[in-house]
């Protein structure tokens, strides 16, 4: 996934503020994602604290610019 939104990915993956912007893209969906990847995205094994840190980052980039 992207950060900058100025960039586009070369596929369909979603950048960070595009999520971030997005009302499909609630923390409960975030969390599940991140608890149980789905492919092709690896498991990366973040604990409850890590994803919750991740999820407020993403939300964090809402009307950035």
């Amino acid at each position: 996934h992207l950060v900058d939104q100025r960039k586009m990915t070369n596929d369909t993956t979603p950048s960070f503020f595009m999520m971030a912007n997005s009302a499909d893209y609630t923390k409960a969906r975030l969390r599940a994602w991140l608890f149980k990847p789905h492919p092709p995205m690896p498991d990366f094994g973040l604990d409850r604290i890590q994803i919750d840190a991740v999820i407020a980052y993403i939300k964090s980039l809402k009307n950035a610019h």
